[in-house]
């Protein structure tokens, strides 16, 4: 009876995240948050596509800012919004670093998939040559959406 009385629990705990997920990428594509992000808090990725370099410095930037404490106070990369050109790079990394979500996820969350443990959410509000990154608020941290972006330059 313990064993479904944790599975259970571990359901409820992924549904409720997702749910915190989601209502992150909403209020980030409601606030226009990457027309606010200092030019200090973006990486540039040249060559016309997204790299998967430039994506693991946002996301090395958001983890490092707080370098030391208990594993539940530090920042992790929850969310990574896109438009449907910059999917369409993370896609072409392959299944082995991009885990697409079944059809019935992406209409139900409008969530596509996950990459390195971080939900990517595919809205063309977004401008083409943006991607954002974001984390929910753990411990000391207060989480931000707007911390980095990446702008895909040529």
């Amino acid at each position: 009876m313990d064993c479904v009385r944790e599975w259970r629990d571990g359901r409820n705990r992924a549904a409720a995240q997702a749910g915190r997920r989601d209502a992150l990428k909403a209020a980030a594509v409601s606030k226009r948050v990457w027309e606010h992000v200092p030019t200090t808090h973006q990486i540039v990725s040249v060559g016309g596509t997204l790299s998967l370099s430039a994506l693991d410095q946002a996301f090395a930037a958001i983890e490092t800012e707080f370098p030391s404490g208990p594993c539940d106070e530090l920042p992790v990369v929850d969310v990574v919004i896109v438009s449907g050109l910059r999917h369409a790079d993370i896609r072409a990394w392959g299944r082995y670093v991009y885990e697409e979500f079944p059809a019935d996820v992406k209409r139900e969350r409008g969530a596509y998939g996950e990459i390195h443990g971080a939900t990517v959410y595919m809205d063309n509000s977004v401008p083409r040559d943006t991607v954002l990154v974001g984390s929910l608020p753990a411990g000391k941290w207060d989480g931000a959406f707007s911390t980095v972006t990446v702008v895909v330059g040529s």
